[in-house]
């Protein structure tokens, strides 16, 4: 839990530590998979791809149905503008196991937000404007749930789906969200470097 906390407060190494000593126990195979995706987060907002990628793809094979590792697996490729293809197929098969597992798609609904807002990033990268902007519309409906970090984070990734399709307008309005909504979270700091580029 102290982990998650400095994960979502944006206190990226801080949350590293903590994550890593969790890491060490002896933990069930779906437990492990849990801390794996946090500490993905904290290595991909330190822009460490390669270690986030590496982490992702062991969390997944520890929870091979969890959807949030498909999605940031997904932003790792995103992020660094490369293989948006493998990006959509990993964001396809997250958004199949957030929906088809009744208990994923009551709980962190957020995910589903974030899920289809990387799979607008990406099908804008492939130059598909019209199924990015159906993703999109998906997206939105995720952005009023009552967890603020993850609300805000819904906004954030619709923004930087928005940039990638070179709405930039658009894309800043989704990042003045994310400050209304958490002005204390992970997202501000990130949403905040990317209002820099959107003018």
């Amino acid at each position: 839990m102290t982990g998650t906390v400095l994960m979502f407060a944006g206190r990226d190494r801080e949350a590293e530590g903590v994550i890593r000593q969790c890491l060490a126990h002896a933990l069930t195979a779906p437990l492990r998979g849990l801390f794996l995706v946090n500490l993905g987060y904290v290595l991909l907002g330190q822009r460490r791809y390669d270690e986030a990628r590496d982490v992702y793809e062991e969390a997944i094979r520890n929870r091979p149905n969890g959807a949030v590792a498909y999605s940031s697996l997904a932003e790792v490729y995103l992020q660094q503008g490369i293989e948006p293809e493998r990006a959509l197929q990993l964001l396809d098969q997250g958004i199949k196991f957030k929906q088809a597992s009744g208990q994923q798609a009551r709980v962190d609904q957020h995910i589903s937000g974030y899920l289809f807002a990387n799979r607008a990033w990406a099908l804008f990268l492939l130059g598909r404007t019209e199924d990015a902007r159906k993703s999109l519309n998906q997206a939105h409906r995720y952005t009023s749930v009552n967890i603020k970090p993850g609300a805000a984070g819904v906004h954030y990734h619709m923004g930087r789906a928005l940039l990638a399709g070179g709405f930039n307008t658009e894309a800043a309005e989704h990042f003045g969200q994310v400050r209304q909504i958490d002005p204390k979270g992970r997202y501000v700091a990130l949403a905040d470097a990317m209002l820099l580029r959107s003018q």
